[in-house]
């Protein structure tokens, strides 16, 4: 066979042998830049990733937007937005995002069955992406983005979210609480002050004990509370007769210059009533009044009971007055005329009792114009 060669001097076997070469050279180098691309791409895709797992982080490092976000979920279960602090939805499930790359497939939290001190677990929000661009290396990508939540369980709601601002808070003031000497309720948050002082170099001036006695100048109270010293009620607004809120309140009228209290029926009084007679008048009620009958004192107030009678017919008679069954006054006589009377304390019984032959009011036709009951109420 003879060998046939072009104008080089190659034949044509060597020429086809070449130009495999260069084919497959070719096409490894296309096959080379695919690669290069592809990688290139899943690079970016995983930039992609960054930064959307960055401003995730970012938007849920807002306690507030973190309660928006996981408001009504439990944990363990799927949330579909994370929101703003206003509520504004930034990222949603299905949704694509980052240069359309990235497409939001699932949220879901997972429990990282890790209770601290404080009451908060440590979760992780779990986001399943689609890389939507095909050329790159790997379909399908998961990120996990740690949070700090208040819940109480599995499948149990999250109620809040715990930020480490949160915790640098608590941290500073259980620190501030025990440095009082009281104690630091870990589950409550709360510090409880089982001893409390507050005093200068020289003087106490406040002091709570764990009794819950409470000392004004005082470092031992020995009572619910204790003033060393003199106390000032207030006076704005308070008068005697006017209303008040709560039975029991003490003030100052300074009007009459006197410390007042509200009493049962809810209007400021005069402390101690300033005794018989202060705001008390004399009443007739001899139609309302009957022998041998029991009446209560029902006013807030002692009142004085005072009755005149006499004897209807000649002979010794007798008349008395009783204050929750023990006598405070006696009158026995021949004359016709007597008086008995005794002060009857505020909520008391009392009553007038006789013979039958004295009277304190007219009686079968007979006048007695001097005769009655009257009581200083």
């Amino acid at each position: 066979m003879k060998n046939i060669f072009n104008q080089l001097g190659i034949s044509l076997p060597e020429t086809f042998l070449g130009l495999g070469i260069i084919a497959a050279a070719s096409i490894g180098f296309m096959k080379m830049q695919e690669n290069v691309s592809k990688s290139q791409l899943t690079n970016e895709a995983k930039s992609s990733e960054l930064e959307l797992k960055r401003l995730i982080t970012a938007a849920l490092l807002d306690k507030q937007a973190c309660v928006q976000t996981f408001s009504g979920a439990v944990l363990g279960g799927e949330v579909t937005q994370i929101k703003n602090n206003n509520s504004i939805s930034l990222f949603e499930k299905n949704k694509i995002y980052e240069q359309n790359t990235l497409k939001i497939l699932s949220m879901v939290t997972q429990d990282k069955n890790q209770l601290n001190a404080d009451g908060s677990r440590n979760v992780d929000l779990v986001i399943n992406l689609e890389r939507v661009k095909k050329n790159v290396y790997g379909s399908a990508k998961q990120i996990k983005i740690p949070l700090t939540v208040v819940s109480s369980g599995v499948s149990q709601p999250i109620t809040s979210c715990f930020s480490s601002t949160d915790s640098l808070i608590l941290t500073a003031m259980e620190e501030t609480c025990l440095s009082l000497d009281a104690v630091w309720d870990s589950v409550s948050k709360k510090c409880y002050f089982e001893n409390f002082k507050v005093f200068n170099t020289t003087q106490t001036k406040f002091s709570v004990d764990s009794n819950g006695n409470v000392g004004i100048g005082t470092l031992n109270p020995v009572a619910k509370l204790d003033v060393k010293g003199s106390i000032k009620l207030g006076s704005a607004g308070y008068s005697v007769g006017a209303s008040c809120s709560v039975e029991g309140e003490f003030a100052y009228d300074e009007n009459l210059h006197k410390p007042i209290f509200c009493n049962q029926s809810l209007k400021w009084e005069t402390m101690g009533g300033d005794g018989l007679g202060s705001g008390q008048t004399w009443v007739d009620v001899t139609a309302s009044r009957e022998l041998n009958t029991t009446y209560v004192n029902n006013t807030s107030k002692p009142i004085k009971v005072n009755v005149v009678g006499g004897n209807i017919i000649a002979g010794s008679s007798w008349a008395k007055i009783e204050v929750n069954g023990v006598v405070v006054s006696y009158y026995t006589t021949n004359a016709y005329n007597g008086l008995i009377e005794a002060v009857v304390p505020a909520g008391a019984n009392y009553r007038v009792s006789s013979t039958g032959a004295w009277i304190f009011k007219g009686s079968g036709g007979i006048t007695t114009p001097n005769y009655g009951w009257r009581e200083l109420r």
